[in-house]
C-alpha cells in the first residue's frame, strides 16, 4: 500500500480527523484517528509503501508526553485500531 499524508504533526485531531489515505491497486482508504488527541508522528511518508500492520501514526493525549525513540513500539502503547472508509 502506498501512502499519503492527510494532516500534519502537532495538530490537535478529533476523532474521526483523517490522518493518512492508503492507496492499493483496488482502492483508496481513508484513516481516520479513533481517538481525540494531538498527532505527535506520521511514521510514514507521501508514496512510501506501507506494510500490513505497520505504524502509521503516533497520537497522544497531550503535546508534552514523552515519546519512544522507536516507531515500532511506540511508547510501548497497543496497537489502536483506526476507522476507516474505502472512498
Amino acid at each position: 500500500m502506498s501512502a499519503r499524508s492527510a494532516c500534519s504533526s502537532g495538530i490537535a485531531a478529533r476523532t474521526s480527523t483523517r490522518i493518512v489515505e492508503l492507496e492499493t491497486s483496488k482502492a483508496v482508504v481513508e484513516v481516520r484517528a479513533g481517538q481525540a488527541g494531538i498527532i505527535r508522528r506520521i511514521f510514514c511518508q507521501d508514496g512510501e509503501w506501507q506494510n500490513i500492520g505497520g505504524v502509521l501514526a503516533l497520537v497522544s493525549d497531550a503535546a508534552n508526553e514523552p515519546l519512544a525513540e522507536s516507531a515500532e513500539v511506540p511508547g510501548g502503547a497497543a496497537p489502536m485500531l483506526a476507522d476507516f472508509e474505502v472512498v
